[in-house]
């Protein structure tokens, strides 16, 4: 799983930290709380550490509480593609840097899919001529080439950025379409569910890395496939084991 940030979180009532990748899977997450030493109900307090491939969430989203939340957000974020991460640096650019909850840009997230992308237009200038040589300017739609090149495209530009509420973002232009509505959200959980398997094994054959979930149906049958192995017996296969993880269990 691609990862999009690095979190700091805190137990308050005790004082103690742990750092996690985040999208985290339930096992990493129950690790987590585990090393949290939390109390039933508490609420995980959490600071970020890297931005990573979002640094656009600075300096809006800093700390917080409500993790579930905010690993929802890295799970959405890491499911976009490269035109909607773009869409959703602009969404986040035209908010102006004010504080944003997971929740809320959980929200733009869902947004970046219903927005414009100009890659090749990355200034005024650039998008003046964009728009003008597409025809999305009927002004100038039909001009000779020799007088399409005296036209002032930095002053289209601004005009047609202005007028639409566009921004331009690292990766080129972006302005909503007018066609999204929002979805109603789903409340979240203070602590994270436990995953249906009682522990993971990360298994390694020389180079090769695999893990399985115990129990195990078809993964037993998998599992071999990805070591290029024809079985897995502890007696006879040199595998090894590690990062056993073991969830808690009510």
């Amino acid at each position: 799983m691609d990862k999009a940030f690095t979190v700091s979180l805190c137990n308050p009532d005790k004082d103690t930290y742990v750092t996690l990748e985040l999208p985290a899977d339930p096992y990493a997450v129950l690790d987590a709380w585990e090393r949290l030493r939390l109390a039933p109900d508490t609420r995980v307090e959490w600071e970020m550490e890297d931005y990573g491939e979002f640094p656009v969430l600075f300096p809006g989203l800093q700390s917080g509480e409500g993790f579930p939340a905010l690993n929802a957000l890295a799970e959405r974020l890491t499911s976009l593609d490269s035109r909607q991460r773009t869409a959703f640096e602009g969404l986040v650019k035209l908010q102006d840097g004010r504080p944003m909850e997971p929740d809320a840009l959980i929200t733009l997230s869902e947004q970046a899919k219903h927005c414009q992308v100009a890659p090749e237009a990355t200034d005024d200038a650039s998008l003046g001529r964009v728009y003008a040589a597409n025809g999305s300017i009927p002004e100038v739609k039909d001009v000779p080439d020799k007088v399409f090149e005296l036209l002032d495209f930095q002053l289209l530009g601004r005009r047609i950025r202005q007028s639409a509420g566009g921004v331009f973002t690292r990766q080129g232009y972006v302005v909503p379409d007018g066609n999204w509505k929002p979805t109603e959200g789903q409340e979240l959980r203070i602590a994270p569910e436990a995953p249906t398997g009682f522990f993971r094994l990360e298994l390694r054959l020389g180079e090769e890395r695999a893990e399985l979930t115990l129990p195990a149906g078809q993964e037993l049958v998998e599992v071999p496939q990805q070591l290029h192995t024809h079985e897995i017996n502890m007696g006879y296969t040199p595998v090894s084991y590690t990062h056993l993880t073991l969830p808690t269990i009510a």
